[in-house]
């Protein structure tokens, strides 16, 4: 799941659920890390060689924590001068939130419930109605 949330037409928040940690695969392992969820898309679009970025990447990760459901859950935070991430394993998954580091200072998450991904689809078929609407 990657749910995205923004603010006056720019991203301030992004939580992205990926692929299980049980048996993740070497290749996988390399491209979903902290440093990678960190890249500017900008710089990216602009041609800019991220590939010095992930292999040395401008800040260390250091030991944090992040509410889950109630309770705080051991994490690794990376901080730069224009954005912050954290990555936890969560239930079998990587959690990668990235955003404003005064967001991610106060963010909790909650496990999503029935009703949530039934709002979710809901939202998802309009927005695809949407879209097909528009040509």
């Amino acid at each position: 799941m990657d749910v995205t949330y923004a603010a006056t037409g720019s991203n301030r928040l992004r939580v992205r659920t990926v692929r299980g940690t049980i048996d993740w695969p070497q290749r996988i392992r390399t491209i979903e890390t902290l440093a990678g969820n960190l890249i500017d898309p900008e710089g990216m679009g602009a041609g800019h060689d991220v590939r010095g970025f992930l292999e040395n990447p401008p800040a260390p990760e250091t030991p944090a924590s992040i509410v889950i459901d109630g309770a705080p859950i051991p994490a690794t935070r990376m901080d730069l001068p224009n954005r912050s991430g954290i990555h936890v394993e969560w239930r079998g998954q990587h959690v990668f939130c990235t955003g404003e580091a005064g967001l991610l200072d106060s963010l909790e998450l909650r496990t999503g419930t029935e009703p949530d991904f039934t709002r979710f689809m809901a939202e998802f078929e309009e927005y695809i109605a949407r879209r097909r609407a528009e040509g």
